[in-house]
Parts: structure tokens; sequence; C-alpha cells
């Protein structure tokens, strides 16, 4: 592999590489800041190596790597002491430790991270992530993800954690308990809001539902773009218009995976 010792930004997502090939990586590229090593079938030495002789990265993305554990989270956010962004979603192996550390280590200069796998894995309690939301100060945009049609524990975010945020993307969790009222009263600096969700919840009502997003879509001042991702199910024109209604500056958009292909990346930049 020839790669510029200049280099300060690489991508190799999904890329099938040999182990010696990704052990060149610190060698070749010292002065990297920015490294995408998405699915590509990476290992805990191989990710610590990396971690000790780049320690100028400050953008990171680790997604979809089903053998890296907690130790290794550990291990990049001890040396990567600007670390800014870090993508772990799809990592099942994680637990709330990985949490603990980044919360540790990262609270003045991390400002996005994407956590959560929609595979299953990675099990957070409600107060592990609002300790990480409340105490890293400087992130503005958060992904959450799990799979979809999980029930889960009620999981509302406190006032302290959505204060700083930006971006917010919910993914999967159920939206149906979760304190969306709240958003209007604390996300003051909300940009962009995606909410994944399946329509399933017995005792609240799509009416219900979206009274609640439409409290957002009038609460949130700084809101200019609302993505709802709502599967199986299509929603009444009327219920999309009506969320418009009145928010001259706010672009709604209504997706159905079920019947048409999106990528969310394509959708939101990250």
């Amino acid at each position: 592999m020839k790669l510029s010792r200049k280099l300060v930004c690489v991508d190799f997502q999904g890329c099938r590489m040999k182990p010696a090939v990704l052990r060149q990586i610190p060698r070749l590229c010292p002065g990297l800041k920015c490294l995408g090593l998405a699915s590509v079938d990476l290992t805990n030495d191989i990710l610590n190596e990396i971690a000790a002789s780049c320690p100028n990265i400050v953008h990171l993305d680790i997604a979809r790597n089903f053998q890296i554990t907690d130790d290794e989270v550990s291990s990049i956010v001890q040396n990567l002491v600007a670390l800014q962004s870090l993508c772990i979603q799809n990592v099942p192996l994680l637990t709330e430790a990985s949490l603990t550390r980044i919360q540790a280590c990262c609270a003045k200069t991390l400002h996005t991270l994407y956590i959560g796998s929609e595979y299953g894995g990675q099990v957070f309690t409600r107060r592990a992530v609002n300790d990480l939301l409340e105490q890293c100060t400087q992130l503005k945009t958060f992904s959450w993800q799990q799979p979809i049609g999980r029930n889960g524990d009620v999981f509302p975010l406190s006032a302290t954690a959505l204060r700083h945020l930006s971006v917010l993307h919910l993914c999967g969790l159920d939206i149906y308990t979760m304190n969306l009222e709240d958003f209007a009263q604390h996300a003051h600096l909300l940009n962009t809001l995606v909410i994944k969700y399946e329509p399933h919840h017995p005792a609240v009502s799509d009416v219900e539902l979206y009274q609640r997003f439409k409290s957002i879509c009038t609460g949130c001042p700084l809101l200019r773009e609302f993505y709802i991702i709502r599967m199986y199910a299509k929603l009444p024109e009327s219920v999309v218009q009506d969320l418009q209604d009145g928010t001259a500056h706010l672009a709604v958009h209504v997706h159905y995976p079920h019947l048409q292909n999106y990528a969310l990346a394509d959708m939101v930049l990250i």
C-alpha cells in the first residue's frame, strides 16, 4: 500500500483489507486527522495500534466492526485527546463502559457522536445516555439507534441533555413513550431532527403522537429540517401538511423505507 505521509484524511469504508495492510496505516499516515474504518473487519489489536500511533485524529468512524470491545474504545478516547467526532454505531459488543470512558475523556472536545446498533447489542440505560449528554457540553450532533420494533423502556432525554444539541437522530427508539413535548421547551438550538420509528403503540394514537410532533415544529425556533421515517404505514397527506403549516422556515420530509429506497446519510449531513 502506497500512501503519502502528508495525508490527513482517509476513508476505507467497506474495503476488505488484510490485517497486514491495516497495520501499515499508522506507519504510512502518522499525521492523520480524519480516518474512516467502517466495515473493514477491524480487530482490537489493530485499532489499538492506530490509536496509539496517530494521536492527531479528530474524526474517527469505526461503525459496523463486530469484534471491537469497550477496551478498544477506552484506548481510542485516552490516546486521541482532541477527538471531536466518533461513530461507534453497529459495534454490538460495546456496553455502557464505553459511554463512561467517552464522557470522562472527551467531554470538552467531542461535538459529534453516533451510538447504538440496529443489530442488537449496545444496551444503554437512560441514565447513562443522559449523563453522557449532560457532561459533554460541546456535543452538537447526537445519533442513537436501536432495532426497529424492539420494545424498550421509556427513554426521556433530560432538559440539560437537550439544551445544547443542534442535530438529533432517534432511530428505532419507542418514540411513543419519549418525552417529545419537552423538546419544544428545552431543545432551543435544535436545527435538524430525524425520527425513525415503527407505529405500534396501543395506548398512544397517531393523532396524539403528531400533536407532539407539531409542538416540536412550532416550539423549536431554529428547527429547519424534520425527517420522519415511518415503517410499514403511510401518513395521511393532511398530517404532513399540518406539520408544516405556520412554519415557513421548516421543511418536513417523510420517508417510507418499505416503499422506497433511501439512505439516511443522503438526507442528513453527518
